[in-house]
């Protein structure tokens, strides 16, 4: 099993949280979190009216 990369040139997996001084999870990877529970829950989709695209920083290595 392979580990998604947030770019092709990024060693840095998508399992790493990043967490800002003030103990709140990074915009980035809210947006990441949030994306991933709307593909498996509908309310969480609801609330952010499936407007997350995840694409742009997926990458399939």
């Amino acid at each position: 099993m392979t580990n998604r990369l947030i770019s092709p040139g990024c060693s840095q997996p998508l399992t790493c949280l990043k967490w800002g001084p003030n103990g709140e999870l990074s915009a980035f990877d809210l947006h990441l979190v949030l994306g991933r529970l709307a593909r498996v829950d509908q309310d969480v989709a609801a609330i952010t009216g499936n407007k997350l695209d995840l694409e742009p920083f997926l990458s399939t290595s």
